[in-house]
């Protein structure tokens, strides 16, 4: 019995240890939300920050002259999950003469430096959550600090007036939608609030703001209710928002996805400037750049007479009509590889949905931005519309360009185009330095991540080097473990399509008895591209603050 008894203490301290539950490490200092969301200029106020790892806060650093941050004190918040938030009392002042805008800043630590978030500076008078909108222009800052929470605010209203309502949120996972109602009532209830107008986002579509506008024409005297929610009815202490009203209709933002980062050649929406091919050379080519190509305008199809362009050019039109399509000759003396690159610069997708396709003499089609593919996931087809295609034209002779909407009935004086033909040239395009800050320990080590895309068969070298290093911390290259992506069954022309994406890593070692740093150093990350043993100039550049901290409790 006793060996059975200490059989079974033995177990029981082996389960115990096995189940225990491995402690976490110490969390990096993070910043989530601020609210109020918005100050007005010459005002001080108070606001709440929120984040983890905040408890030995000591400063603000912000990004923007005229705009001052102390803090007050941090309290620790428990969840009810048991989960705790450290939250920040701050004293922000903003000068009379401060730019309206949003205004980045980072808070340092003891632990380290935060990720970067915002507030705005406003030209308005701000009032807090639940207040009557008595004046206009107003922003109105306020929180749905639990799920399915709706803020209402009452607006006294006149016939024929017409008033802009804009909303933005302090926290990326909050999607604001904007209602106005009226109290017309129903049957069982006199009061009740009846749907007049809504908004979610003028226009869903990836790289788009998801920023509510609603813009309202009363027809009637009345008192009517603005109110905030959650697309999703989500809520929670990190959904602040900012309403602005404004008295008049305001010029809508407009409907173009930028570039982030700043090179991306396969987005419709970058601009084709005279310095876009040179730039193309600059990132990657050892030769010297082709002259900036000239200009065509291309005519509807069915005309007497169609212009025609001898190799590279930039092609530039506007489908005005249903169903139109331009059309363009293009000469080309000698076989070679070439790529057609795409611009919307007003209208642009979804609304504007550009098809452009390449036809030889005899009417077949060569190439075309539509990339179709076999998905992995049920094996059915996809089709995408890209903003630059490649294709090596076999043969000298000429060939027809076609441009046209992807529907037959869409169109518009906004639907323009540019087309550029030119020469393949083998470069980097975009490239992406991924992390934004650096908290390093004493003996620790931590990549710093660059994704490339490869365009065009460009196999020179790439070159990653971080500058500005504090005393103590040291570089090597690194190789990260690749992702194994299962091939797709039927991938289609894939090379005309999409660069080659390559991912490649420094590695920042801190030694054991690196120097504590109080405050972030600034650490620049070059990239650059090497050809014929030659190293080029930078092409992408990011700035990223770095301290070094005690080591945590592991």
């Amino acid at each position: 019995m006793q060996g059975v008894r200490l059989t079974f203490v033995y177990l029981g301290v082996c389960t115990a240890l096995l189940c225990a539950e491995k402690p976490k490490a110490a969390a990096e200092p993070r910043v989530t939300s601020i609210n109020p969301l918005s100050f007005q200029r010459g005002q001080t106020g108070l606001a709440e920050l929120r984040g983890v790892a905040l408890a030995a806060a000591r400063t603000v650093l912000v990004n923007k002259a005229g705009v001052t941050a102390r803090i007050l004190k941090v309290i620790q918040e428990t969840g009810p999950k048991g989960n705790s938030t450290d939250v920040a009392q701050l004293e922000i002042t903003v000068a009379p003469d401060t730019p309206v805008a949003a205004v980045p800043f980072r808070v340092v630590s003891a632990a380290g430096v935060t990720n970067e978030i915002s507030l705005r500076v406003v030209d308005a008078e701000t009032a807090a959550e639940e207040q009557p909108i008595r004046k206009t222009p107003l922003i109105l800052n306020g929180r749905l600090a639990t799920r399915g929470e709706t803020d209402t605010y009452w607006i006294e209203a006149k016939a024929g007036r017409t008033v802009t309502f804009e909303a933005v949120s302090g926290f990326a996972a909050f999607d604001p939608s904007l209602t106005i109602s009226e109290p017309s009532g129903s049957w069982f209830d006199d009061q009740r609030l009846n749907r007049i107008a809504a908004n979610d986002e003028p226009l869903y579509f990836p790289g788009l703001s998801t920023e509510a506008r609603l813009v309202h024409h009363f027809i009637k005297d009345g008192k009517y209710a603005l109110q905030i929610r959650a697309f999703g009815g989500q809520g929670g202490a990190d959904y602040a928002y900012s309403i602005r009203v404004t008295e008049r209709e305001t010029p809508p933002a407009l409907l173009h996805p930028t570039a982030i980062p700043d090179w991306d050649e396969r987005l419709f929406t970058r601009r084709m400037t005279r310095e876009w091919i040179a730039k193309i050379y600059e990132r990657g080519s050892a030769g010297a750049p082709e002259k900036w190509a000239e200009t065509y305008r291309a005519v509807v199809e069915g005309a007497a007479e169609v212009p025609l362009m001898n190799g590279q050019g930039m092609v530039e039109g506007r489908l005005t009509k249903p169903a139109e399509v331009n059309v363009i000759r293009l000469r080309i003396d000698k076989p070679q590889d070439i790529s057609i690159d795409v611009e919307t610069p007003e209208a642009t997708m979804p609304r504007f949905n550009p098809i452009v396709s390449l036809f030889d003499d005899r009417g077949n089609e060569i190439v075309t931005n539509v990339y179709t593919k076999r998905n992995n996931n049920g094996l059915y087809m996809m089709k995408m519309i890209q903003a630059k295609s490649t294709v090596t034209l076999r043969a000298a002779g000429e060939y027809i360009l076609k441009i046209r909407d992807i529907t037959t009935d869409c169109s518009g004086p906004d639907f323009a185009y540019r087309v550029l033909i030119r020469s393949q040239v083998p470069h980097v395009g975009k490239v992406d330095i991924v992390e934004s800050q650096f908290n390093l320990e004493r003996g620790q080590a931590k990549p710093i991540t660059v994704n490339i895309e490869r365009e065009e068969e460009f196999k020179g070298f790439v070159t990653v080097a971080a500058e500005g290093l504090p005393e103590g911390v040291s570089v090597v290259g690194a190789m990260a473990n690749p992702i194994e992506r299962p091939p797709l069954p039927n991938a289609g022309r894939l090379e005309r399509y999409i660069g080659k994406p390559q991912t490649t890593s420094l590695m920042l070692v801190a030694a054991p008895d690196a120097k504590l740093t109080n405050m972030p150093v600034n650490v620049r990350v070059k990239v650059r591209p090497v050809v014929d043993r030659r190293v080029g100039a930078v092409i992408a550049e990011k700035e990223l603050p770095l301290m070094i901290v005690p080591r945590r409790p592991s």
